[in-house]
């Protein structure tokens, strides 16, 4: 949530608490991509990317779909972020092959908007319970 709400500098404390708690200190793919965005949010794309490349490859290895498009998709957006267009796209159109062959694209729930509340059950932004 911390990352979503464009707090880099927690998410990274966070994702690192829990990286401690792996066990043998592996790669879990989940973790290497957050840790990698958190990077990325704080202007260290160098080690933002070395994560992102690290969660692809974990996850490429355990075949974890889900978590492959995704740290493909993450470090894309960091390419595109970092000028590097081609490698990008690269990317972007490895997490595409990935998500037509598991069919495993799910929309995420990365949005900090009703952090802390019910779906459907916070104020609307006019004041009132929607």
């Amino acid at each position: 949530m911390a990352l979503a709400c464009h707090d880099g500098a927690s998410a990274l404390r966070l994702v690192d608490e829990l990286i401690a708690t792996v066990p043998g200190g592996g790669t879990v793919p989940l973790l290497a991509r957050l840790r990698g965005e958190a990077l990325g949010a704080l202007g260290r794309p160098a080690e933002a990317e070395a994560a992102l490349r690290a969660a692809c490859a974990t996850a490429r290895d355990r075949l974890v779909g889900p978590q492959l498009w995704r740290a493909h998709a993450a470090l894309g957006r960091l390419l595109r972020t970092e000028k590097r267009h081609d490698e990008a796209a690269g990317e972007f159109a490895a997490a595409r092959e990935v998500v037509e062959a598991t069919g495993s694209a799910k929309a995420p729930a990365d949005s900090c908007r009703g952090h802390g509340r019910p779906r459907g059950g916070g104020p609307t932004r006019s004041g009132s319970a929607g």
